[in-house]
């Protein structure tokens, strides 16, 4: 997917629960929980803090958030940007 879209010169945005895919092949990531962004940045600035903060949803840049059911966390989305 990552070849095509610099080929194509595409963007895909894609939902990701795997952080170490999106570390991987994304120029982009923004993880959300509980419906908010906690992190939007460079794959390489994705660091154990912040996943602990999209996973755990016990703070963000504001302060705490309220912890939600598994079911209502937000997934990592990474983008393939050209």
């Amino acid at each position: 997917l990552q070849t095509i879209c610099r080929t194509d010169g595409l963007t895909a945005v894609v939902s990701l629960h795997q952080v170490d895919l999106a570390r991987r092949f994304a120029d982009r990531i923004v993880g959300l929980s509980a419906g908010r962004v906690i992190f939007d940045g460079a794959p390489a600035d994705l660091d154990d803090a912040a996943v602990a903060r999209l996973y755990d949803a016990t703070g963000s840049a504001t302060g705490p958030i309220p912890p939600a059911p598994l079911a209502a966390r937000g997934p990592i989305l990474a983008t393939t940007e050209t």
